[in-house]
């Protein structure tokens, strides 16, 4: 009744019992009840766990999975939590390495023996509510790292192996009468652990909710919701597919449009005219209300649905939304706060309000799917994400590029007995996250070569869905071109990227990962953003990245501080190399992430001495919408504000004369144009800046010799001090007299 090793070891099994993938929605009672957001088909069984940590899989306790087993001497632990930040364990931040490298010689798909920590987990339950007829009970595992095995009432459930994607089963033939016992134990590194090589603290255990979940007998088992934006945008297709467990029947009305109706292949499809469309900028979402009714005609289930009606699409070799030309602003993001990958669904709204607030539009899921409320937060912040696949053999890759191993010791490369691995992370992800307007691609994962595994994975993606398909590692192995639906690369200097498009046609490119945000190195970035707006196929680019990872440690002395990798006795290690956010560890935003919403801002203003110039780089908001502030001021001394009204569209550019004079009396004087909310928004207050520019006399100059602001830096003057934390400077790109530094580190640039 324990983890069998030789299955554990072996690539080819990816789970047993697991259930099918399917979509993330949630189920109610009525519509009473789906109203309230609290759904009686729920149970969390989150909280206190009785708790064994053993060292490795030979130390773990024979029949703990049995009902009459004695655990009441066991610890006690917290799910969701990671065991290292319990006291079990240390934690340990690697990047490229593998974890067991230096401690025990392994081969892919093989797994250390002598140390490999297994967490064994303990917990009693009973149904809040007795079964009815026809009913069945699963149990799911949100997120366990990286191998999970289940028995329930000392009945062996199954086994599954991906740690960022949920491991449901069902238990209802397990379950007793009044009190049941569920059992987990999760092992630390399985064969699957060598698909999980990412840039990140390395944890172990159960570190998302677990959760019971009651099907009525006649349940929607998945929906599949599509829209289909006519070309004119004036019109679209909403179109529901269900997979009905059980005799019965489904109806769905699109709230403020209808009731949809039957189509020939099954579907129920219903018409939107001049519908409201979905975007970063007016993410609206239309409610979906689906009802599931027995035999009898009696309700079993009502099922909310968020839509969003858009199109996201490569047209005439341009990454398109709604037919619009659009331009990644974008952020790579760890799902990673103070307690490691444990995450709640506040701490994740309050990282996506911050992300509004600097002008960010766009996200990519570092290097695996989040949890499944972070997209539905996307879906409502209004954000266009990269959905990655939980995939990155980086140790195995640097043999190739640094020691000369040839392709064929390339993993997954072009080996069979990965592909069942590649695909079931690939369905684990798409299944669940198909229906969320916010994600706009899939990718196959994160440096880990190329070979016919991966190009499995995009071919499935293709063949699932209509979403263009990103990999970047087509990049450094060319055999397989087509794996990318995109031209994807990391660190490229911005004037090699001229050349590069030229050398390459047909085919958008993105920059997956820019802008290492390691120290002070962060300067130039608004030449990336300046050629974004040059050259068409050139499509934006993702910070790396949004926040430091790092832990909370306390020293000897009793101090509190935080700790990097190394600070736990941990090797190897790749020490501080993990602190390179453009917020600090507490996500509170560090002074690169000023700079981020000058050089991200949708509205960029050119301030000259009599007017100022306004560009739009939105997609679907007019100046307008924002309140326009002028403001003269003399040596930080606020002269005159005025405000002006404003209508540029969405790609447009208007001047506008400047509604104050400058006078032409000795001093430094500047004009600075500010763009701000009219209204509060779930994101940020009434007043918030959205964009701003500037433009300046030169000091001691008579008459004043004038010096409009760049629109791609910082532009930050004498009269405009950094207001972010801990720093006398904007950003290196910041050449302003007040606010430059004694010293600065270099910039670091490294693939992660």
């Amino acid at each position: 009744m324990t983890l069998d090793l030789t299955r554990i070891a072996d690539p080819r099994v990816v789970s047993e019992n697991r259930m099918p993938a399917h979509s993330d929605h949630r189920w109610f009672r009525d519509g009473v009840e789906a109203a309230s957001g609290t759904s009686s088909f729920e149970q969390l069984l989150s909280g206190r766990w009785k708790f064994h940590y053993a060292p490795s899989p030979a130390d773990t306790v024979e029949g703990f999975a049995s009902p009459d087993f004695d655990a009441s001497g066991w610890d006690e632990i917290p799910v969701p939590a990671h065991i290292q930040l319990q006291g079990y364990d240390r934690p340990q931040y690697v990047n490229v390495q593998y974890p067991w490298d230096g401690h025990e010689q392994v081969e892919p798909g093989q797994i250390p023996t002598l140390f490999n920590p297994v967490a064994s987990y303990r917990r009693t339950f009973a149904l809040e509510q007795p079964l009815e007829a026809g009913e069945t009970v699963s149990i799911v595992f949100e997120g366990a790292e990286s191998a999970i095995a289940v028995w329930c009432n000392g009945v062996y459930i199954g086994y599954a192996t991906d740690s960022f994607t949920p491991s449901e089963f069902d238990v209802t033939d397990a379950l007793v009468a009044g009190e049941n016992v569920l059992a987990a134990q999760v092992i630390k590194w399985s064969s699957g652990s060598w698909l999980e090589d990412q840039d990140m603290y390395r944890f172990s255990g159960l570190f998302r909710d677990v959760v019971l979940r009651r099907r009525p007998a006649v349940h929607a088992e998945d929906l599949r919701v599509t829209t289909a934006l006519a070309d004119d945008t004036a019109s679209a297709e909403v179109r529901l597919a269900v997979a009905l467990r059980g005799e019965g029947t489904v109806s769905a009305r699109l709230e403020g449009v209808g009731e949809l109706l039957s189509a020939d292949d099954g579907a129920l499809v219903v018409r939107v005219e001049e519908p409201e469309l979905w975007s970063p900028e007016r993410p609206f979402l239309y409610e979906l209300l689906i009802e599931v009714r027995d035999a009898a005609g009696e309700v079993t289930e009502v099922v909310p649905q968020q839509v969003g009606i858009r199109r996201f699409a490569i047209d005439d070799g341009l990454l398109t939304l709604n037919g619009r030309r659009v331009v990644f602003h974008g952020v790579n993001r760890h799902e990673f706060g103070l307690e490691g990958r444990v995450m709640t669904r506040e701490q994740t709204e309050e990282d996506l309000r911050a992300l509004k607030r600097i002008n960010v539009n766009a996200i990519r899921t570092s290097h695996y799917p989040n949890n499944s409320f972070f997209y539905e937060l996307a879906d409502r912040y209004g954000f266009l994400v990269i959905d990655e696949m939980n995939l990155e053999t980086h140790g195995m890759w640097d043999r190739l590029r640094y020691l000369g191993a040839g392709d064929d010791e390339a993993f997954p490369g072009d080996r069979a007995e990965w592909v069942p691995a590649l695909l079931d992370r690939a369905a684990s992800m798409l299944e669940r996250d198909k229906n969320h307007p916010s994600v706009v691609m899939w990718s196959c994962g994160n440096e880990s070569y190329g070979g016919t595994g991966i190009l499995a994975v995009a071919d499935w993606f293709r063949a699932h869905d209509t979403r263009p398909v990103h990999y970047e590692g087509v990049d450094w192995d060319p055999r397989h071109p087509e794996t990318s639906d995109v031209l994807s690369r990391m660190y490229t200097p911005a004037r090699e990227l001229p050349a590069y498009l030229a050398e390459h046609p047909g085919k958008p490119l993105i920059l997956c990962e820019y802008a290492h945000a390691m120290g002070n190195s962060f300067g130039a970035v608004d030449e990336y953003l300046d050629l974004a707006y040059r050259e068409p196929r050139f499509q934006g680019a993702f910070i790396w990245d949004f926040s430091d990872q790092a832990i909370a440690l306390v020293d000897p002395d009793g101090r509190s501080y935080f700790g990097y990798g190394g600070d736990c006795g941990d090797a190897p290690n790749d020490g501080d190399f993990c602190g390179d956010g453009i917020f600090f560890a507490d996500h509170t935003p560090s002074p690169k992430a000023q700079e981020v919403a000058k050089l991200y801002q949708g509205l960029v203003v050119t301030v000259e001495r009599d007017a100022f110039t306004v560009e739009s780089r939105l997609l679907a908001t007019r100046s307008s919408e924002y309140e326009c502030r002028v403001t003269l001021s003399r040596e930080g001394e606020v002269l005159e504000t005025t405000t002006v009204p404003t209508d540029v569209a969405p790609g447009e550019r208007a001047t506008h004369p400047l509604p104050v004079t400058v006078p032409d009396a000795a001093g430094e004087y500047a004009v600075e144009v500010s763009f701000r909310l009219r209204e509060a928004t779930s994101w940020a207050d009434a007043g918030h800046e959205a964009a701003w520019g500037q433009g300046s006399s030169a000091p001691g100059r008579h008459p004043p010799a004038w010096a409009p602001s760049r629109s791609g830096s910082c532009g930050a003057s004498t009269t405009r001090a950094c207001t972010a934390r801990t720093s006398t400077r904007c950003s290196p790109a910041c050449t302003a007299v007040s606010c430059r530094t004694a010293t600065e580190r270099a910039p670091t640039a490294a693939a992660n």
